[in-house]
């Protein structure tokens, strides 16, 4: 049976609900048409929440591993095409941490490009009539930290494992609402796309 490791965030700054957090709870630990779920909620801090996501990767050895998180000011889904080498944020981590101009890892390359098949899985989400996008940009916070991270460790290691990020609108109440129920239908179309597993 194929493995996917799914995580989310809990919330940070002053946001009190992350969606990720919420969706990847829902998951649960379970199987989706024949494929076996394994959901981990980080905490948006520096490295911890890196350490713990490749920890799970040598535990669980996955196929594939998608991290989510928030992004606030975005409408609609966006999976993101590069991580850089770089923590440069305004906003502090939940530990009052903030990094301004730091390289994540010394020995890395600047960017790493997702191995999720982006584009097929954005035309496949609209065909379901999901709001998504493509994103050149995970931004220089938590977020883009542990998918350069987790990209890093799979490339060093020479691992098999398909590896991205996807970024999360903030939930909505009325009209095109975004609810966990809408989030979690995107990303079980996205679990089953032909290119992950």
């Amino acid at each position: 049976m194929k493995k996917i490791i799914i995580s989310g965030f809990d919330p940070f700054d002053k946001m009190k609900i992350n969606p990720s957090m919420e969706v990847v709870k829902e998951l649960k630990e379970d199987e989706i048409e024949g494929v076996k779920i394994y959901p981990v909620v980080l905490p948006t801090v520096y490295g911890v929440s890196s350490e713990i996501l490749i920890e799970k990767i040598k535990e669980i050895k996955p196929d594939s591993v998608i991290s989510l998180g928030l992004a606030g000011g975005r409408r609609k889904i966006f999976l993101e095409r590069f991580a850089l080498n770089i923590d440069d944020a305004k906003t502090k981590d939940n530990k009052k941490i903030q990094r301004r101009g730091s390289v994540i890892a010394e020995e890395g390359p600047h960017a790493y490009v997702s191995t999720l098949p982006v584009v097929d899985i954005v035309k496949t989400l609209h065909r379901y009539k999901v709001k998504a996008g493509i994103s050149n940009f995970c931004g220089t916070f938590v977020c883009n930290h542990v998918m350069y991270s987790a990209l890093h460790y799979i490339a060093r290691n020479n691992l098999p494992v398909i590896c991205g990020f996807i970024h999360l609108p903030k939930l909505s109440k009325g009209k095109n609402a975004v609810t966990v129920e809408k989030l979690l239908k995107a990303l079980k179309i996205i679990i089953t796309f032909p290119g992950i597993l």
